[in-house]
């Protein structure tokens, strides 16, 4: 069965289902624009399991396989990597920019992932510190 038959969504490897599962979102692999704006260089793409059509594009900086449906499934929640950190944003369908909804200025968030009831967040965060090490004089 063909779920999807658009020449413009080219699914990515990952997907999600929303909690209510009215929607699919998928990491969509799609040819760049002239007027494409700099800081986007992906979008994710929302799909309805009911309808099978598009109901909405979100421009993101990177596709991550961190995105989940938010709790109430009317968002795409995504991790934000900035120079000072990273956030948790939220973007609604309709909605043209995210909103911060976590942020750690400090510490990078791995992963995320909310309670079935949508009251807990849990997160994957710390630090990546990368050494180098230079090894020598094997023939000694």
């Amino acid at each position: 069965e063909v779920f999807l038959d658009d020449d413009k969504v080219r699914c990515g490897l990952f997907m999600e289902i929303s909690p209510d599962g009215k929607y699919l979102v998928c990491p969509n692999w799609r040819t760049r624009t002239a007027s494409d704006a700099d800081k986007h260089n992906a979008e994710l793409t929302i799909i309805s399991t009911e309808t099978k059509s598009v109901i909405a594009y979100i421009p993101i900086a990177r596709i991550s396989p961190n995105f989940r449906f938010s709790p109430d499934s009317k968002a795409i929640e995504f991790i934000a990597t900035l120079d000072s950190g990273t956030q948790l944003m939220r973007q609604g369908f309709d909605e043209s920019e995210p909103t911060p909804i976590l942020s750690m200025p400090k510490d990078r968030i791995f992963n995320f992932a909310w309670s079935k009831d949508g009251k807990k967040l849990a997160i994957s965060r710390g630090q990546q510190i990368r050494d180098a090490v230079l090894l020598s004089e094997f023939d000694k």
